[in-house]
């Protein structure tokens, strides 16, 4: 197997790991919030799925704010339109759904806590004008949007029980967005107190208000009629209205340390970041190797083909070779018959002689 395969086999086998699986904290290895969906990578607005108890049996489906002020807003308060009618109980998922609901955080299953709230954060527009007269105060195109990690404030997004209310716990210690235009929660003079047995009204109603001027009411009923209002007063009336509140609760508290991997070197593997750093650097280094395997093998072929090259001019003179040798061989065996040939031509010759001789002494004779 190439280095590459088994770079991508164990980064593969890393990441099927959740995140925050370990022998300590095994309950966190699913986001309990939008928080955690953020701080997991979930950083579009959408509807997620959490788990608040960390088990997978405990998840509910949630609207996620992921964008304004470093994201990790949960949506539990939703309504828009005109009067539209409470419906308490079902979580909402949709901030800009005609009608609406809420629900409050311990509604959303076991597993929270009212600690576990670290902001509470207050959205609401009103289509109100005109000049003020009477019962009338109107909104003119103000935005209220603010947030708030006040105890109470937190306390009343976790079970909605309004008791022992005060001015002081909205007018001091908010935090207010750009966008924020309102009077609200500055001016605040007054929070409502439901009478026994409607304690649970929570953030509708008329949780904080400036008297006869400024309002937050969600269905709040008041001067006779059902109200809806958002930073204005609008008695016997209606106008449009966007009502939201969101939670932003603090991180899952199981996330792992080095010290939860004793029988590790690092926990490098075992991290988003930890990850990507250590594909990094594996496919850097296999890269690498990768070069320099295809550089040996570049220059094997070249000394393969030299080799060949070298074979063949071997062969070749191994052939030259031959043919001289034969030739060498061939030329000295005509020599010596060529010497015979002489010697026997030269003995005729002599023959020849000795007859002439002979004859002409017979002719003598």
């Amino acid at each position: 197997m190439k280095l590459q395969s088994l770079v991508v086999a164990v980064v593969a086998a890393a990441a099927a790991i959740p995140k925050f699986a370990n022998a300590g904290c095994a309950e966190c290895a699913l986001p309990a919030s939008c928080k955690d969906v953020f701080d997991e990578g979930g950083t579009t607005d959408s509807v997620y799925t959490v788990y608040p108890s960390g088990a997978a049996e405990s998840g509910v489906d949630v609207y996620c704010d992921q964008t304004t002020d470093g994201g990790g807003w949960m949506l539990i308060l939703a309504y828009s339109g005109t009067k539209p009618s409470l419906n308490f109980g079902t979580i909402p998922t949709d901030p800009a759904v005609a009608g609406g609901s809420h629900a409050n955080v311990e509604n959303f299953g076991s597993g929270y806590t009212v600690d576990d709230i670290a902001d509470v954060r207050f959205y609401c527009t009103s289509d109100s004008t005109g000049p003020s007269a009477g019962n009338f105060f109107p909104n003119d195109g103000r935005i209220m949007h603010f947030k708030t990690s006040n105890d109470y404030v937190r306390d009343l997004a976790y079970d909605g029980i309004r008791a022992g209310n005060n001015a002081a716990f909205w007018n001091i210690g908010f935090t207010p967005f750009d966008d924020h235009t309102a009077n609200l929660p500055g001016s605040t003079n007054d929070g409502a107190s439901p009478a026994s047995g409607s304690a649970a009204t929570g953030l509708t109603g008329f949780p904080f208000y400036e008297d006869e001027k400024s309002h937050w009411a969600v269905g709040g009923v008041g001067g006779g009629s059902e109200r809806w209002e958002c930073d204005d007063t609008v008695i016997g009336g209606s106008s449009n209205t966007v009502h939201q509140v969101y939670v932003r609760m603090t991180p899952s508290s199981c996330v792992p340390t080095c010290s939860d991997f004793a029988d590790l070197e690092f926990a490098v593997g075992f991290t988003e970041s930890g990850l990507t750093d250590l594909t990094f650097l594996l496919e850097n280094k296999s890269n690498n190797l990768e070069f320099r395997l295809t550089n040996v093998e570049v220059a094997n072929r070249r000394l393969e083909s030299k080799v060949t090259e070298l074979e063949a001019m071997v062969t070749g003179l191994n052939a030259t070779v031959t043919a001289l040798t034969e030739a060498l061989a061939n030329s000295g065996g005509r020599g010596k018959n060529t010497g015979g040939s002489g010697k026997n031509t030269g003995g005729s010759n002599s023959g020849r002689r000795k007859r002439r001789i002979m004859s002409r002494d017979g002719d003598m004779d």
